[in-house]
């Protein structure tokens, strides 16, 4: 019987005011979950719209993409380029006889 008695005791009772502001909670959690849902599918279209057009815009890709094309292309035209990659070689030679490896690219 103690038992019972300890559970009696450990019953926590709420105030009238305390479960009605608990229950105004619940209804406005609701109401926000309702009004996202509404407004879910045309905010889901839109964005679908947004992607769709920032997928079409490659304007700054394709800018990006001929500056590289420039780039490597006076690059590959630059009369050092052989003196560096033949000075590359010789220290990857040297780095190779120190430790056994090759140093990777």
């Amino acid at each position: 019987m103690p038992a019972a008695t300890d559970e009696a005791e450990s019953v926590q009772f709420f105030d009238e005011d305390r479960v009605r502001d608990f229950a105004v909670e619940i209804q406005n959690a609701v109401a926000d979950e309702n009004d996202f849902r509404s407004h879910l599918p045309a905010w889901l279209e839109q964005r679908q719209e947004e992607l769709a057009e920032a997928r079409q815009d490659t304007t700054s890709l394709d800018a990006a993409r001929r500056r590289l094309s420039q780039v490597l292309a006076r690059q590959s035209r630059d009369p050092r380029r052989k003196e560096a990659l033949d000075e590359l070689s010789g220290a990857c030679d040297r780095w190779q006889e120190l430790t056994g490896r090759r140093p990777s690219k």
